[in-house]
């Protein structure tokens, strides 16, 4: 097995994936994160790594059992055939208006 699938299937373990309606965590109202830690960090990089190795196109944290208002997204071009990937953001206590 390469690092980088070691890798994966470790974050797949300490975070796994949380589905389904009925999921608690997915209806709870989550913290603000209020310091970048380290430890913040490493959660993004980790829900950014596990959004693309399940092909998505954005992950809450919340989604992997971790309760803070934070999520990934990508951003694709989509005027273009090949609905390019232009950027990928991590969000961190974000306000919808």
């Amino acid at each position: 097995m390469k690092d980088s699938d070691q890798l994966l299937e470790q974050l797949k373990e300490r975070y796994p994936l949380q589905i389904g309606e009925n999921t608690p965590i997915l209806r709870t109202i989550c913290d603000e994160v209020k310091q970048i830690t380290p430890a913040i960090h490493d959660l993004g990089e980790a829900l950014l790594a596990l959004m693309r190795a399940h092909q998505g196109v954005g992950l809450a944290a919340p989604q992997v059992d971790q309760k803070f208002r934070m999520a990934v997204v990508t951003q694709r071009d989509i005027s273009r055939e090949k609905r390019e990937l232009e950027d990928e953001l991590i969000i961190i206590n974000p306000i919808v208006i």
